[in-house]
C-alpha cells in the first residue's frame, strides 16, 4: 500500500475516489498514506467509514446534514444525486 501511495503521490494526482469502502478488495490501506490533496469515498459505500482523511460524495437525501455527526468524514453534497442506498438503508433504527 505504501508503495501505491508513493506513486499516487509522486504523480500529482489531485483527487482519488475510493468506491469500495470495506468492501472486499479494497485498498484502504493506500488511501490511509493521504496521497492525493483530495480524497473521496463515492457510492460504492455510502456509510461511514471511519477515516477523517476521506470525504463524502454525497446528496443531502441520502445522507441529510444532521446525519454528519455520525459520520467522520465531511460530506460534499452534489445536487441533483440521488443514491438508492444511504444512512436509513444501512442503519435502520
Amino acid at each position: 500500500d505504501r508503495d501505491a501511495a508513493t506513486l499516487i503521490a509522486s504523480d500529482t494526482i489531485d483527487v482519488l475516489v475510493d468506491v469500495m469502502g470495506y468492501t472486499r478488495g479494497n485498498r484502504k490501506g493506500v488511501l490511509a498514506h493521504q496521497p492525493a490533496r483530495i480524497q473521496v469515498s463515492f457510492k460504492g459505500y455510502m456509510s461511514t467509514t471511519g477515516a477523517a482523511y476521506l470525504n463524502l460524495a454525497t446528496d443531502a437525501t441520502t445522507t441529510p446534514p444532521e446525519y454528519a455527526p455520525s459520520y467522520s468524514e465531511k460530506f460534499a453534497v452534489l445536487p441533483n444525486l440521488f443514491f438508492i442506498s444511504g444512512h436509513k438503508a444501512n442503519h435502520p433504527s
